[in-house]
């Protein structure tokens, strides 16, 4: 009757903005929009809203190569140290206004340069790469300039994290400078926010497409639904059951645990693949106890990824130790050796650290099923070798927060795709006296990460990811346990609807049958 009465709630909610004959998709997020700001957050809910909305200077294509998007060309000059971009014509911010070179340095200098709390201005304001000023040239062309050169510069702009720093218009903030409104140039734009309810996009019928073939977050873009609907469900019991009845048509970040479920429902369709992220467990080594190495190594040793990955992705995820995700190019042999399951080594390491029983908290949050269980796994894996583990499930916001803050001793952590593996690196190390968020601080890691950002070869990159996975392997600031798959299931009404490495998920080019 519980069940019952909570889909039919469900439909009702799913109905409201779908009046008429309207080609709309209904979807789910776990947790509501955390802001309509790009780059104001790495959580994939967020990113799969703002991906559709925004769009960047230049995109990723699905083996991380960049390519032009807002820009029509770019030209290097100045040894490096100065990227000039050139627009398209005839691109519309959703206000109907000219996409100009006025835009985008308003937008940069609302990363950059103010008060607004942009997730990623540490990415373009460290020692390895730091935009220096946005320049507006003339109407139709803009100029980056950089402290130093940066073979990572493009790339850099790309990142999912960032949503692609993806271009908006002014009237997005109000006179406050407080981000209200998501004017971006994308083929679909924001229609309804219902803060903890639903999100609601519409196809933005004047959206300028490339005429390039569409791969990644490139080339062109065909609208074809007339609304996309994520409906805010933090119960993945309840999102099962609304793929099973038809209230809902897309789930498109499946938690594993419900994959076997969902394969014999009628009118469901399974995909999988494998995505440019990886499963995590970060350790903020400042705190107490986790600051040991000998610790953290021992946690490593006592974690059986192995049967980790079984028990949590069903096996459709693959074990891996490495923060380089799989699907890189520079994925090879070498990242396939780290610790291996050894609670006995654990035990002895433990012996050496002087542990003497401390507890250890696991954030976790409640939002994800999968997040959860992984905890509490861990949390008994722990146990076997001798380690007080304690789970401490949050609401995803706190524990975002708690990220970020640094207030934490270890978490449960699924990492955002990074499509070039520069970035997954830079994501976790810094300086742990101005960047709370940073896990890996050590100098050695430091300066590899400096190293591999002037690069400019895919020989020189790889030999240094070899490096830095030895270094990750030997400091352990935090175990990786399994390269993350995407999986989705969706109605067989969809059409269209593909997987791809960058993982949320792109509505362009998919249609639905009413």
């Amino acid at each position: 009757m519980k069940i019952l009465t909570v889909i039919a709630g469900l439909s009702v909610a799913f109905m409201y903005p779908s009046i008429g004959t309207a080609k709309t998709l209904r979807t789910i997020i776990n947790s509501d929009l955390r802001s309509t700001m790009p780059g104001s957050g790495p959580d994939t809910n967020s990113g799969a809203i703002r991906q559709n909305i925004y769009e960047g200077l230049v995109a990723a294509a699905s083996d991380g190569s960049v390519r032009p998007m807002l820009a029509d060309s770019y030209l290097v000059k100045d040894d490096g140290k100065t990227y000039e971009f050139k627009l398209r014509k005839g691109v519309k911010f959703h206000n109907g206004a000219p996409l100009t070179s006025a835009e985008v340095v308003w937008t940069w200098n609302q990363f950059l340069f103010s008060d607004t709390a942009w997730a990623c201005r540490s990415g373009f304001s460290s020692d390895f790469l730091k935009v220096t000023s946005v320049e507006a040239i003339d109407n139709e062309t803009v100029a980056f300039h950089l402290a130093q050169p940066s073979g990572a510069f493009l790339a850099a702009m790309t990142r999912s994290d960032c949503d692609g720093t993806g271009i908006a218009h002014p009237d997005s903030a109000n006179s406050k400078g407080e981000w209200v409104n998501a004017i971006g140039t994308g083929p679909f734009k924001l229609a309804e926010w219902s803060k903890g309810r639903y999100v609601r996009l519409q196809k933005y019928d004047d959206y300028s497409s490339r005429v390039e073939q569409s791969d990644g977050l490139t080339g062109a873009k065909r609208p074809l639904l007339d609304e996309v609907q994520f409906d805010v469900i933090a119960d993945p019991d309840t999102v099962v059951a609304a793929m099973k009845t038809g209230a809902l048509d897309l789930w498109f970040s499946v938690d594993p645990m419900y994959v076997d479920e969902l394969k014999h429902a009628k009118g469901v369709k399974i995909i999988t693949s494998d995505s440019a992220s990886v499963y995590s467990l970060p350790f903020h080594s400042d705190q107490p106890v986790v600051n040991n190495p000998k610790v953290r190594e021992a946690i490593a040793y006592a974690i059986d990824v192995e049967a980790l990955t079984k028990a949590l992705t069903s096996g459709i995820s693959k074990p891996s130790r490495s923060l380089v995700p799989i699907t890189s190019q520079f994925y090879g042999d070498h990242e396939a050796t780290a610790q291996i399951f050894d609670p006995e080594r654990a035990k002895h390491l433990l012996a050496e650290s002087g542990y003497k029983g401390e507890e250890i908290a696991i954030q976790t949050n409640k939002g994800s099923k999968m997040m959860a269980d992984t905890a509490i796994y861990a949390q008994a894996m722990m146990a076997q070798v001798g380690i007080n583990a304690r789970v401490e499930v949050l609401e995803f916001p706190t524990q975002f927060e708690r990220y970020y803050s640094g207030n934490y001793q270890m978490m449960v952590w699924n990492v955002a795709p990074y499509l070039d593996p520069t970035f997954i690196f830079e994501r976790f190390i810094g300086n742990p006296e101005t960047q709370k968020d940073k896990v890996w601080t050590s100098d050695g890691a430091r300066k590899l990460l400096g190293e591999l950002f002037k690069v400019q070869t895919d020989d020189e990159k790889k030999k240094i990811i070899d490096e830095m996975h030895d270094l990750f392997v030997r400091e352990v600031p935090m175990i990786v346990w399994a390269a993350r798959s995407g999986i989705s299931a969706y109605s067989d009404k969809i059409s269209g609807y593909e997987h791809w490495s960058g993982e949320k998920p792109r509505f362009w080019d998919v249609d639905i049958s009413n």
